[in-house]
Order: C-alpha cells, then sequence, then structure tokens
C-alpha cells in the first residue's frame, strides 16, 4: 500500500476496533507518516506505484473488502498447531496476532492451522476468510487432524510437511512464523529451510525437545532443525536455557513475554522481528536488536 494511502486508511479505522489494533494504531499512524516521508524525498517528481488488489485467486464470493500490498511484498505466514476459535485460547490468540498484523501493521496475512474439529478425512485441507476489521481480512488453510494431532507418528509428520509445502508454494510468504512445533515437529523447519523460506519459530511446549537429547538421533534432527531458522522466540529465561542446550544459536534467541505491555507488547515485538528479517522495500529500516 502507497504510504499515503496507508495513512488514510489508519485515520479512517474506527475507535471500536479489537483491543490489539486499537492500542497499536496510534504507533503504526506515526510510522505511516515517516514513510511517507521517505517516500516523498526519494521519488520527489515521480508518479506514486500502482497498488496491488491482492490474491487474483480470491474469488467473487468472498465477503469483505481485500487487504492490499505492494506487487512486490510477498504475504506474512503463520503456521499453528490449532484453529478452534471456540474452544481454545490458543486458537482465538491466533486470530487476534493474524488480525493484528492484518489491521495495524498492514501485512498481508496467510494462515496454515490444524483444525481439530474437523470431521473430514485426515489431512484434508479448507481454505476461508476471516474479516478482522472492514477492509481487511487474512486467509486460513484449515488442515483437518482431529484430536489426536498432539500424537502423530513421523508418518502422520511427513504427509503434514507435504501440505506445509503446498501451501508454501501457493502462498508464497517472504517469512514465515511457526508458532510452535506441537504435532509439526523439527522437521517442518528443515522443510521451510529446504524452500528458501526464512522462518522463526516460537518453542512454547518444550517436553518433546526436552526427551528428544536423549537420543543422539532426535538431539541431531532438533539441533539441525534449531539451526535452521532466523530467530527462536521463547517466553522465558529458562525456556532460552532449554533451546540453547538442545543447538539453538544463543544469538538467534530471543525472549518476548507479555509482561506489563500485556498481549500488545507481544504484537509490537513481532511486527518489528518480521520487519528487521524480511524488509520489504522502501520500509524504514528496524534495528537489529528485535
Amino acid at each position: 500500500m502507497a504510504p499515503r494511502k496507508k495513512i488514510r486508511k489508519l485515520k479512517a479505522q474506527p475507535a471500536a476496533t479489537a483491543e490489539p489494533e486499537k492500542q497499536l494504531e496510534e504507533a503504526q499512524l506515526e510510522e505511516a507518516q515517516r514513510e511517507e516521508a521517505q517516500y516523498e524525498e526519494s521519488q520527489p517528481n515521480g508518479p506514486r506505484p500502482e497498488e496491488s488488489q491482492g490474491d487474483p485467486d480470491s474469488g467473487a464470493a468472498e465477503s469483505g473488502g481485500a487487504s492490499e500490498a505492494p506487487a512486490d511484498r510477498g504475504p506474512l505466514g503463520l503456521i499453528a498447531p490449532e484453529w478452534s476459535l471456540r474452544r481454545s485460547a490458543r486458537g482465538a490468540a491466533l486470530w487476534r496476532h493474524a488480525g493484528a498484523m492484518t489491521v495495524s501493521a498492514g501485512e498481508t496475512v496467510e494462515v496454515l492451522a490444524l483444525d481439530r474439529d474437523a470431521q473430514s478425512r485426515r489431512f484434508a485441507v479448507r481454505d476461508e476468510w476471516n474479516i478482522p476489521a472492514p477492509d481487511a481480512r487474512f486467509r486460513v488453510r484449515r488442515v483437518a487432524a482431529g484430536d489426536c494431532a498432539a500424537s502423530f507418528d513421523e508418518l502422520d509428520r511427513a504427509r503434514l510437511e507435504g501440505a506445509v509445502l503446498d501451501w508454501v508454494r501457493e502462498r508464497r510468504p517472504r517469512l514465515v512464523h511457526v508458532l510452535d512445533l506441537e504435532a509439526y515437529g523439527p522437521g517442518v523447519l528443515l522443510a521451510l529451510q529446504a524452500a528458501g523460506v526464512p522462518t522463526v519459530v516460537s518453542l512454547v511446549r518444550l517436553d518433546e525437545l526436552k526427551q528428544a537429547q536423549s537420543s543422539q538421533d532426535l538431539a541431531a534432527v532438533h539441533r539441525a532443525a534449531l539451526q535452521s531458522v532466523r530467530r527462536i522466540v521463547v517466553r522465558s529465561s529458562a525456556d532460552a536455557a532449554v533451546a540453547e542446550a538442545a543447538g539453538a544459536p544463543r544469538s538467534h534467541i530471543r525472549v518476548v513475554n507479555a509482561g506489563s505491555g500485556g498481549e500488545t507488547a507481544v504484537l509490537r515485538a513481532y511486527a518489528s522481528l518480521y520487519r528487521l528479517i524480511a524488509p520489504v522495500h522502501g520500509e524504514p529500516a528496524v534495528s537489529a536488536s528485535a
């Protein structure tokens, strides 16, 4: 989205937005104003670039406006172990995460998540649009997993990795954030590396990682997976120590927790991290400390 239109959109957002979006709006508006100033300095006489209307395959039947993004800007990809808004706090947090990145950070967001409520055959996929605010939406690919997702064997995980790679080829994200390795296992990080996608991983449930250290082969797989990603996000210094003991480079580990800022502080940190690792042409530089 061109800087000036981005500012108009931010100013036009209704006051009664979801909490993360509402708290991020002022900072995002300031950032957009800085972007416009830089844009005007770099192209004083040139025309403003044309703006993309989003994915051409979104379909006329889908409701809501399409998120706009510059043609050279790939989407942000989020991979999560659960999509279940009604019965899962994690599913609801994923919706807020994707919504905040779409509305306040100006991202085009693609989500892939396991649908543990699905009654269809395992690993069947279904795409749907979610609309967190007027003129903004993100797409979710729901992969049927059932309640046994936490106990997937290696064959199940290999099939799941195939579903992830199919999604990557179709959506072409510029960056993927794997929000936990539960169900997916370390192989998904190696698959994303092979696909050439910069990756961030959050380590939330660490039981499998700890248990893997008792097996030389499993420990080697986890070590290779952790070394393949650009950043490893953990919630505490104790979790950081576990990740480092498993082979994660210390320089790649970031502790991100809610603290006094709550969920909004976490979303701010993620937005900065995404811009650092996979910046879009024309964006202001982000400090390497992110």
